[in-house]
């Protein structure tokens, strides 16, 4: 084929064969616009380019960066442009990968060939003993943190490095340990005030502010209740409608069929969110605190006088207020003897039951309750035997009352009594007749001893079981009873701390008179020029 020297003509030709550049003239081949066209159609076309243009570093820069230089004629380029790193570089931003293996460029070691790599391409195979160099690893995770997962635990575990990666990166938490992310420095950089991740918007459980999960589920708070929740705002006018209330948490859940240990946790996660909610539960707590006191004041002073006897005290009250805290909140030594000799002479003549001991004696909490009312119980009898003013007869009688606690012991089995086919006798209509106990009944009795805070065992369930079977105790009114005792306590409350309040505001009253009689009394001395 002749060589052509016609411009316009080459322009064509290489624009549909960039290997038509091999029967241009040497000027054709040496114009970088021709050659370029021509390695725009072909890349193995620049092995026809004159010399002078494949010494061009300038030029080749410029190919490589295009994309338009063939890695498989890479050989015939001038070595220098081989080894050269920006080239390198060039080859990796114009994702030529086999362009770049290809070049001669010692890249293992070189930051900036290995920055451009992660950038570009994401981690790539890099030696593992850059994984070694702090300044390489901080760059290289900085771009890509999923290189984390192959670093070793010395920089998992470094605070400050976590630190770093966690500012720019949030979502890398998911490559380091929870020892690193529970670090109070690292907690508070990822979650805000309330718990919510300050990336993803949300709480360590994958609940977002409106309390909703990835699939858009609500939060269950209650695993059981009269209520329907459909949205976080139904939860926050539960809380409202209980501040409203202005009850105790416990007569509160067991209106609306809700656990107490639920309640709370609803509430402390309301608090952290709700800084105006979190000052009324504040009240609502001191309010309670307050409630408890007076009652346990008023009931020591009705025990000791005789208006309530150890026995309502045992069955009405012992379950909030625990015989040893009224011992150590009498206003005198004097007053806890009184109160000790009523105990006394309610076990003496039989009042006080072994159940009733164990009720007023350990907490309703405690897995260990016959244990702890044992003990209990052992210290009592030593303040009496160490007591000189208390008779040694009511010693005996303490003891006859521990022999009678250990049929206590006995847990209650509710399969083994049902499969008993249990019955008790009623009257009815002045006939004697047999009552099947039933599942129910059972219930009841347990729920009303957790309610009265009482001892649950053998023992006292199938008491009280019998009691809810024959009728002589009735759900609804049993029930009923606790909440009405516990309003009528806080509004009591209220009143006594009403008069209170108007008895200091007299005081006041009174005060600023006489100051200000006082104050006249002087100006008028001073206007009388007397000292």
């Amino acid at each position: 084929m002749k060589i052509v020297y016609d411009k316009k003509v080459a322009m064509v030709m290489v624009s549909k064969d960039g290997c038509e550049l091999k029967h241009l003239s040497k000027e054709l081949r040496n114009d970088k616009e021709v050659v370029i066209a021509a390695a725009y159609n072909n890349g193995r076309s620049l092995i026809y380019a004159s010399e002078e243009l494949k010494n061009d570093r300038e030029f080749l820069l410029s190919e490589i960066k295009k994309g338009y230089i063939d890695y498989k004629y890479i050989k015939d380029l001038n070595d220098n442009i081989k080894n050269d790193k920006e080239a390198s570089i060039a080859a990796i931003i114009s994702y030529k990968r086999d362009l770049f293996r290809s070049l001669g460029y010692d890249s293992k070691h070189d930051k900036d060939v290995i920055l451009t790599q992660v950038k570009t391409h994401g981690y790539v195979n890099i030696p593992e003993d850059n994984l070694a160099n702090k300044e390489i690893v901080h760059a290289i995770v900085m771009i890509d943190p999923s290189v984390i997962r192959l670093l070793d635990v010395n920089y998992k575990n470094d605070i400050n490095f976590a630190k770093m990666v966690l500012e720019m990166h949030p979502s890398a938490m998911v490559f380091f340990p929870r020892q690193t992310l529970e670090n109070p420095e690292i907690n508070n950089l990822l979650y805000d005030e309330s718990g919510y991740n300050r990336s993803t918007g949300y709480e360590k459980n994958g609940y977002n502010r409106e309390w909703l999960n990835e699939s858009g589920e609500l939060k269950k708070i209650f695993s059981k209740s009269n209520r329907k929740f459909e949205s976080k705002q139904d939860y926050i006018n539960l809380v409202n409608e209980y501040l409203e209330l202005k009850t105790s948490r416990k007569a509160f859940c067991e209106k609306n069929n809700i656990r107490l240990d639920e309640f709370n946790s609803l509430l402390a996660d309301i608090s952290v969110e709700d800084a105006g909610l979190k000052e009324e539960f504040n009240k609502s707590a001191q309010r309670s605190a307050e409630v408890y006191i007076h009652q346990r004041n008023k009931l020591i002073e009705c025990i000791i006088s005789g208006e309530k006897s150890i026995y309502e005290y045992a069955k009405k009250y012992s379950f909030k207020y625990k015989f040893h805290d009224l011992l150590k909140n009498c206003k005198s030594h004097e007053l806890s003897e009184k109160l000790m000799l009523r105990l006394l002479d309610g076990i003496k003549s039989k009042e006080i039951s072994p159940s009733d001991m164990i009720n007023m004696t350990s907490d309703i909490k405690s897995s260990s309750r016959y244990e702890d009312a044992i003990k209990e119980y052992d210290n009592l009898m030593m303040s009496c035997k160490h007591n000189n003013n208390i008779n040694k007869t009511y010693i005996s009688s303490m003891h006859s009352l521990k022999n009678e606690l250990a049929v206590y012991k006995a847990g209650f089995n509710k399969e083994k009594y049902l499969s008993s086919n249990p019955t008790v006798g009623k009257i009815v209509d002045g006939k004697f007749d047999m009552v099947q106990v039933t599942e129910e009944h059972i219930e009841n009795a347990k729920k009303y001893l957790k309610l009265t805070g009482q001892y649950i065992c053998n023992k006292t369930v199938m008491n009280i079981t019998s009691k809810f079977a024959t009728g002589q105790l009735n759900p609804e009114e049993v029930f009923k009873d606790y909440t009405e005792e516990q309003n009528h306590c806080i509004k009591e409350l209220v009143e006594q701390q009403k008069e209170e309040k108007d008895d200091l505001n007299k005081d006041i009253s009174e005060i600023q008179e006489l100051n200000d009689k006082i104050n006249s009394t002087v100006v008028k001395r001073s206007d009388k020029g007397i000292e």
